[in-house]
């Protein structure tokens, strides 16, 4: 009942050939947001990006007053496997893409990262396209970890963004948190992924990229973690030239 819809954003200059595709999922709890919020959620790094000749998709999805788990996970997959179908037509290489995303967004782009490379993945079709690498600012990797980080009663809870998402309070249903958590599908065969996130950060607590280095690192999946002691959530230090330069350096490594 809703049409979905992505923008995407094309490089002022460009030679006569397909562009290398970028994958960005915008922030807002799974609750608010839409494909519209890039670039001005991220300016430095859309001016970055458009200046190194990529292409990028910002995808619109389903959010949790509209529908839950896994809703919004099939919504980014169906897009990109309509991106990939169609990369002839516009003119990018959407075959392989490296996918990024803010706070929600960025839990939703290693979800569908750390997904896409295992083998025992039921709640979406089958890709068409593989991601070779992510980046997540400041996102959530383990949907059961809010419930030791925060004090918060049954009914705030429930009323949480994560219960929202999910469609019930994590710790009643931790097979369906586990399931929509990306640490859970973290293997040898992930690909490398880039963390940023504040030490000071209260909404999605930096135990949570710190939960998915260590997996990483585990497994042996190369993997960047960037933190700034004094950043809060959605901090603006995230999306200055000094980050920045490392976010692009990162994606040139991994889809030149």
């Amino acid at each position: 009942d809703k049409a979905l819809v992505l923008n995407l954003h094309l490089p002022e200059t460009r030679e006569n050939k397909r562009l290398p595709l970028l994958v960005w999922l915008h922030g807002g709890g799974w609750m608010r947001g839409s494909q519209d919020d890039f670039p001005a959620s991220n300016p430095v790094l859309a001016r970055s990006l458009s200046r190194e000749g990529y292409a990028v998709a910002s995808i619109g999805y389903r959010l949790s007053g509209e529908a839950v788990f896994p809703a919004p996970v099939q919504d980014v997959n169906d897009a990109l496997d309509f991106l990939a179908e169609r990369s002839a037509d516009y003119g990018v290489l959407a075959e392989k893409v490296v996918v990024m995303g803010r706070s929600a967004g960025g839990h939703l782009a290693t979800l569908i990262a750390m997904s896409n490379h295992h083998p025992d993945v039921d709640f979406y079709r089958k890709p068409r396209y593989r991601v070779v690498a992510a980046v997540t600012f400041f996102g959530p990797v383990d949907l059961l970890l809010e419930n030791n980080s925060r004090e918060l009663s049954s009914e705030r809870m429930a009323k949480s963004p994560t219960a929202r998402f999910l469609g019930g309070i994590p710790s009643d249903h931790p097979v369906l948190a586990k399931k929509a958590s990306p640490l859970s599908y973290v293997s040898k065969n992930s690909p490398p992924v880039m963390m940023l996130h504040g030490e000071q950060d209260r909404q999605v607590p930096v135990a949570h990229s710190l939960a998915l280095k260590r997996a990483l690192d585990e497994h042996g999946v190369h993997n960047t973690l960037l933190t700034n002691k004094d950043g809060r959530h959605s901090d603006k230090v995230f999306d200055s030239e000094m980050n920045v330069i490392e976010v692009v350096a990162f994606v040139k490594k991994h889809l030149p």
